[in-house]
């Protein structure tokens, strides 16, 4: 009966051990089959991805989208070198205005510095009362002018036209006047109103004062030689030139027009001794208080 007992447990604990070995190989057995269905599974996600990836590379690509990005690239590389050029270009314009500045500055301290010697050289001449000079024009006028103090004298010849020659004189101080044709032996004389005689060609720069240096922005000024004196030529616009001597300040020439002009032939300053009264002897002489011409040279 023992024994029984005994065969009945050791076959009772064979059957519990084979069953633990049986749920360990379904156990086993059942991981393994998991394992087969994810590397199943894993193939065919992956031929999933490269179905995908195909099925992309297999569409055609638009060829306009890359004409679009091309033209796009063109256009921006277009502007590049435009904006550029127009940076070279507006830089170019500033330089040549800066260049065209610094030209004209060097321009205007040059003539301002020649106007300023010459009007300093002019300034003695200012109230100058006792002088004479001979001067000839365009219209063949040949004007001699004396003056001291307050007694001037202006003889007027035209070689061309004889009968216009004509005779000014005059002293302030005694208010008399007498204006004198010799090629009519006429004369008139006036006690009251005299015509305003002013003849003052070579000084022109010193009456001028401060307007001389406006000159300095708008003048072309250079150098020649006239009558073997040295000047400088201002010239002012187109038709407006002086000339002007460099050692004096003087003028000696003006241009004021085509073909019209006054030269200075002859000065001489504080050689004025006398100035004669014309000689009326056969005239015929009238009386005029009614003389208000003016004669400026």
């Amino acid at each position: 009966m023992g024994e029984n007992k005994e065969e009945k447990n050791v076959e009772s604990v064979k059957m519990e051990n084979g069953k633990a070995e049986e749920k360990k190989a379904g156990g086993t057995k059942q991981k393994d089959n998991e394992k087969v269905v994810k590397k199943e599974q894993t193939p065919k996600k992956a031929q999933e991805s490269n179905s995908k990836v195909k099925k992309t590379e297999g569409k055609e690509e638009d060829p306009t989208k890359f004409r679009k990005v091309e033209m796009k690239d063109k256009f921006i590389e277009f502007d590049a070198k435009k904006g550029k050029s127009s940076h070279k270009f507006i830089k170019a314009i500033l330089i040549i205005i800066m260049l065209l500045i610094a030209a004209y500055c060097m321009f205007f301290c040059r003539n301002l510095i020649i106007l300023s010697n010459l009007k300093e050289l002019a300034s003695q001449y200012t109230n100058i009362s006792n002088y004479s000079y001979e001067s000839i024009s365009n219209s063949k006028k040949h004007l001699k002018y004396s003056k001291k103090d307050n007694v001037s004298r202006l003889e007027l010849e035209h070689d061309e036209d004889p009968d216009t020659n004509m005779i000014v004189w005059q002293d302030k101080d005694k208010n008399e006047q007498i204006i004198a044709f010799p090629a009519h032996n006429a004369a008139i004389e006036s006690n009251d109103k005299m015509m305003d005689l002013v003849c003052r060609l070579p000084f022109t720069l010193a009456d001028m004062g401060s307007l001389t240096d406006g000159l300095a922005l708008y003048s072309l000024i250079y150098t020649d030689t006239l009558n073997n004196k040295e000047c400088y030529v201002i010239q002012v616009g187109l038709n407006l030139k002086m000339w002007i001597e460099k050692d004096t300040g003087l003028l000696y020439r003006e241009d004021f027009g085509e073909n019209m002009y006054s030269e200075i032939t002859k000065l001489e300053i504080n050689n004025v001794d006398e100035i004669y009264k014309p000689d009326l002897t056969g005239y015929k002489i009238n009386t005029s208080d009614a003389v208000t011409e003016n004669v400026e040279q």
